[in-house]
């Protein structure tokens, strides 16, 4: 018996929560591996280097609605520094609904991050249905309308079917939003997206936020306009989704915009604004600005932010995948590529040295 104890500690991948980008990003690619591919996985030293070490709530939620979907379950709730996932126990689940709180503003679109892959890899030929609650639109994360505008349209190409619907948007400090993600897939093709030029055909911008509207109607004025000049011939269409005010909330304005290209990839930028008087024309013409440098950076690939999300996906891809992205600028899309090498064997490269690399991915086969 003491035998079978060693063996079944040695079967347990360590991961040391202080690696690389050292913290949720981490954390919540670990845990999806561990669960997705019905592996034991241990995470010590969560986010050590942060101000507040350990898990909070939005990765207390992130991890539960993981497991779920696998029918694991996660010990540790906020503050644990160290959790272990029994991957191994994972199970084919006959409900295809699982549900989600962080009960603060935590980011919805990064328990979708953590949930996707676990999605794809334990129910393949299912439709699974997620509806998480927390922050739809908060700092430091994408959107939600980056997971519906930007990221759903390049995982189709990659045959994963992904639908977000926003029930209810929740912003900083509250929360009390609303995400509904549907996702399904036949398998997991490559994507090939990695040409250095690509003429822009389409843009869908979305402008929300709470306040005063008025702010809102003038940026996507101010939108359109800009974005028709700086993409001369190309489709623009900007909408207003506006969310009542809050008693005691802040006021809040964001837009988040969506190219898509003659190679068929979709690239994406944003901003968040929390101030008592954004300059609506400054705003306006940074995120133009943003917008046209990540096309020229990206020619016909995505944005880096796109990219870190993609990258975990080509690990389970029928064939070898390519994509060109702007030079990343943190360490996510190297957090990915490690514990995703590590964790299924697939060989990841970054090749280029200038503004512009590509992303080369091989599975295992």
């Amino acid at each position: 018996m003491a035998e079978l104890a060693a063996s079944k500690e040695e079967a347990i991948e360590d991961v040391d929560g202080a690696t690389l980008e050292g913290g949720g990003q981490l954390l919540r690619v670990a845990v999806a591996l561990g669960v997705g591919l019905g592996k034991d996985v241990r995470v010590k030293n969560i986010r050590a280097a942060r101000s507040k070490p350990g898990l909070r709530p939005q990765h207390v939620a992130s991890l539960r609605v993981a497991a779920a979907v696998g029918g694991v379950s996660v010990a540790g709730g906020v503050g644990a520094v160290e959790i272990t996932v029994r991957g191994s126990q994972a199970t084919d689940q006959s409900q295809d609904v699982f549900e989600a709180d962080a009960g603060t503003a935590g980011s919805t679109t990064l328990m979708l991050q953590a949930s996707l892959p676990v999605c794809l890899l334990r129910r393949p030929k299912l439709t699974t249905k997620l509806r998480l609650k927390g922050g739809t639109n908060v700092p430091f994360s994408p959107g939600l309308d980056h997971a519906r505008l930007v990221l759903a349209p390049n995982l189709k190409l990659m045959g994963v079917n992904l639908e977000v619907n926003c029930v209810k948007r929740g912003f900083m400090p509250e929360g009390g939003g609303t995400l509904e993600a549907t996702i399904s897939s036949d398998g997991i093709k490559p994507i090939v997206l990695d040409a250095t030029e690509a003429s822009p055909e389409r843009i869908d911008g979305v402008v929300f936020g709470r306040g005063d509207e008025n702010g809102g109607n003038r940026l996507r004025a101010a939108l359109s306009k800009q974005l028709s000049e700086a993409f001369p011939g190309c489709l623009v269409i900007v909408r207003v989704d506006w969310a009542p005010s809050v008693k005691k909330s802040r006021g809040t304005l964001g837009a988040q915009l969506a190219l898509t290209t003659s190679s068929g990839a979709t690239l994406g930028a944003d901003f968040l604004d929390g101030s008592k008087r954004p300059n609506v024309d400054a705003l306006c013409s940074k995120l133009v600005e943003a917008l046209k440098e990540r096309h020229t950076k990206a020619g016909g690939g995505v944005d880096d932010q796109t990219a870190d999300q993609l990258a975990l996906c080509m690990a389970f891809a029928s064939g070898p995948s390519r994509l060109r992205l702007p030079k990343p600028s943190c360490r996510h899309l190297e957090t990915v590529m490690h514990f995703a090498s590590r964790f299924t064997g697939a060989s990841y490269q970054l090749e280029g040295e200038g503004e512009s690399v590509v992303l080369a991915c091989t599975p295992k086969t």
